[in-house]
């Protein structure tokens, strides 16, 4: 956020100088002329003088550095969840449009949130493969180009412990913030339900990982079930055939 203020603040300011492009250009004449006097004569006050000149461009170089790894860090957890995402509000979309059906903007709230953040916990590896088979920088090439500190900044963002604490995080901002206003007696949104919506969309995210760590804990498989069913079904088949053989032999 502070890059992204800074760079708004440093534009809104340059546009309003006059004569901005010959300002930019001078001093770019002026950092060329001090470059080839200070290849041919060596002082240390004039390297002192120069490297002040150059103050704006080391600045800016420092800051894309910092900024590069941040920004693209940034951008892939929000791309991440923008495909998490994708699907419900996809249907609502349709919804909007064709009036297929008569849901409130606080039921598909809660529906949107929900499935959002269980498709982001139980989808995080295909989603995350896709993210970075998308986007640039840090694709599966990025060893061509020397990216690859940069793409394991990026897949530890989008790690799936990673995931998980960013979606209770902004739950734990929401709650206390709903919180204050409900006991205001007022809603952040104008309208109760969406408020509502949202906390109850944590409260599903919540029995969803709950289900889903007592299901890997018990080791539940479908196939093992009906295997099990089987095995009852043809169990109690042979009682009961068996059972009709002995009384029409007695």
């Amino acid at each position: 956020m502070l890059i992204v203020y800074g760079i708004k603040y440093s534009i809104e300011y340059a546009v309003r100088l006059k004569y901005l492009y010959l300002i930019i250009a001078g001093y770019f004449i002026l950092c060329f002329l001090l470059y080839q006097i200070k290849r041919k004569f060596k002082n240390k006050v004039f390297d002192f003088i120069v490297n002040i000149v150059y103050l704006p461009i080391l600045f800016l170089y420092g800051f894309m550095i910092v900024a590069i790894p941040l920004l693209s860090a940034q951008l892939y957890l929000f791309f991440f969840f923008a495909l998490s995402f994708l699907i419900p509000m996809l249907i609502y979309i349709f919804d909007e449009l064709f009036f297929l059906t008569e849901l409130r903007t606080g039921t598909w709230c809660f529906i949107i949130l929900s499935i959002g953040t269980i498709t982001a916990t139980l989808f995080q590896k295909q989603i995350s493969f896709i993210t970075f088979k998308v986007l640039p920088f840090t694709a599966r090439k990025s060893e061509k180009i020397n990216r690859v500190k940069l793409t394991q900044l990026c897949e530890y963002i989008v790690s799936k412990k990673n995931i998980k604490f960013t979606i209770y995080f902004l739950f734990f901002i929401a709650l206390i913030t709903f919180n204050i206003f409900g006991f205001q007696k007022t809603s952040l949104y104008g309208n109760p339900n969406i408020d509502k919506a949202i906390l109850q969309s944590f409260v599903t995210f919540i029995a969803f990982e709950k289900m889903a760590s007592y299901l890997k804990e018990t080791e539940f498989k479908p196939s093992n079930l009906l295997s099990l069913i089987k095995s009852s079904v043809f169990n109690e088949t042979e009682i009961m055939t068996g059972k009709k053989t002995t009384g029409n032999n007695v």
